[in-house]
């Protein structure tokens, strides 16, 4: 009988190499986020909270962020031919560590944060 490598959903790459964080590493990431500058604790606890790439994080834009309904709207970076957003909710609280750390200007809702 031949058996097949499951790779859907893998917590391993084909290499072996693990691609997501443990709940202690999680932790950790957070805790030295919260001790960054604002600009960079922003840019890491929305990659921590959201789960996107880095590509798709640097390329959010004011308009992407939705604070009443307490989602980000992301473009996904990996879809090469297709243009596909996802929403993603996040804690209520990340809204303002994204205006603490980004240089947002009213009526610029596509400025890059």
């Amino acid at each position: 009988m031949q058996t097949r490598a499951f790779h859907v959903g893998s917590l391993y790459s084909g290499s072996g190499q693990r691609k997501y964080l443990t709940a202690a590493e999680r932790f950790e990431f957070i805790a030295a986020a919260n001790a960054a500058p604002p600009r960079d604790r922003a840019l890491c606890l929305t990659l921590i909270y959201t789960g996107a790439r880095v590509s798709e994080v640097l390329a959010l834009t004011a308009g992407a962020l939705n604070g009443s309904e307490g989602f980000i709207t992301i473009r996904s970076l990996k879809k090469r031919r297709k243009v596909m957003f996802r929403d993603v909710p996040v804690p209520f609280p990340l809204f303002a560590i994204i205006e603490a750390g980004a240089a947002l200007e009213p009526g610029k809702p596509y400025k890059r944060l």
